[in-house]
């Protein structure tokens, strides 16, 4: 009753409760974005923006092709984004801020989250949106410290693949196996001790 209550606590003052999945063939499924992401954050290497864009855009990963980088926007390019706090979770992810929203909401603990941080892993100091502020200059998040700043393309970075929709084992690959709650665990084991009150009569 309590967990129900406090649920309807949280939808009554408009708080989502984030959860990342467990990584399925290095992908990580977030639930409140409905959001796929590579789970090794390095793997682009440092590249300029344009690089790094395409990159994600050709991307084929876990049976999937349609990746691009994670953006700090819906819109783009733009010279205005809400900046992600960790006290502004509403505003923050319906503005389309997905780096923002990850590193404030999803990723637990204090800065920086650099490194291995939650399920992911690699995790750089400077990672490229996808989300542009003008012909010349593209914003970028700190893992170091939360920063939400824009920078010349021309500039080295890391970008971060993500891909709409939940994360799915590649094709010929067998989907992993949901692991089985408490609950589920309760009803295996009535269901077992009834089989064998049947084999006893």
């Amino acid at each position: 009753m309590g967990g129900v209550l406090a649920a309807g606590l949280l939808l009554g003052t408009g708080l989502v409760q984030a959860a990342l999945s467990e990584p399925v063939d290095g992908m990580v499924y977030d639930d409140v974005l409905d959001l796929c992401w590579l789970q090794d954050v390095g793997t682009s290497g440092p590249r300029n923006w344009g690089d790094a864009v395409a990159w994600a855009e050709d991307l084929v990963f876990g049976g999937h092709t349609d990746w691009r980088l994670a953006r700090m926007s819906s819109t783009s390019p733009t010279q205005s984004i809400t900046f992600c706090t960790s006290t502004n979770e509403e505003a923050c992810r319906t503005s389309g801020n997905e780096l923002g929203y990850m590193f404030f909401h999803n990723l637990t603990g204090d800065f920086p989250k650099t490194g291995n941080q939650g399920p992911f892993t690699d995790i750089p100091e400077f990672i490229w949106s996808g989300t542009e502020f003008s012909a010349v200059f593209a914003w970028f998040f700190v893992a170091n410290g939360g920063g939400q700043l824009f920078v010349d393309k021309d500039l080295q970075l890391f970008g971060w693949a993500v891909r709409p929709g939940q994360c799915r084992a590649a094709p010929g690959r067998p989907e992993p196996i949901p692991a089985v709650g408490a609950w589920g665990l309760g009803v295996l084991g009535l269901l077992l001790m009834l089989l064998a009150r049947a084999r006893l009569r």
